[in-house]
């Protein structure tokens, strides 16, 4: 189907120990619910398009993504509007963006496991404000395609009006392991 799994308005969700693969737009769909998504497994591969899991419009409620394994597709992990954590998960071969925090979300994302995206690592975007601990992103591959200077194989970027909290990262082999664009701004915490 369109969506591996939809869960869409309900509270206390645990969606635990899943397999998707052949969704045409998102393995793991969320709008304005609060779940709990742990140790599952997306095949996202020949999906230019499509995402891993894209949770929005989930402010007010907790989210989690913990221990799960994405492969392919437009983007891994993505969230919009939300107070999320994404945790102790691998994502790789990505065609935009591994792991995104966007339109003004809130969060942390920690110990992930980043490799082969192309693009973008992990994207802190639109006034988000993103908490980015211990991560290891790997041979992130710029994406020359559309002359777009914000998909120059970025480990880590920060992008219009956002704030990224960073600690203990490991960035290795990205053409660039760091950068803000449009008003944003980087810190290192101890």
């Amino acid at each position: 189907g369109d969506n591996g799994i939809t869960v869409d308005g309900q509270r206390g969700t645990k969606i635990e120990n899943v397999s998707i693969s052949g969704a045409r737009l998102d393995g793991i769909h969320v709008r304005f619910a609060d779940v709990m998504i742990h140790n599952c497994q997306i095949d996202m591969l020949g999906n230019r398009l499509g995402q891993g899991i894209d949770i929005s419009y989930t402010m007010g409620y907790m989210t989690m993504v913990d221990g799960c394994n994405v492969v392919g597709g437009s983007i891994g992990i993505t969230t919009h509007v939300s107070m999320s954590e994404i945790a102790n998960n691998h994502v790789s071969r990505t065609t935009q963006t591994a792991i995104s925090m966007t339109e003004m979300s809130m969060g942390m994302i920690e110990r992930n496991t980043v490799r082969g995206a192309l693009g973008v690592g992990i994207y802190c975007n639109d006034r988000s404000m993103c908490e980015i601990e211990h991560n290891t992103v790997v041979d992130t591959k710029p994406d020359n395609a559309g002359g777009d200077e914000s998909r120059r194989g970025f480990g880590l970027l920060a992008s219009f009006q956002s704030e990224a909290n960073l600690r203990g990262n490991q960035l290795k082999d990205n053409p660039v392991p760091m950068g803000t664009v449009t008003e944003s701004l980087i810190r290192a915490t101890h």
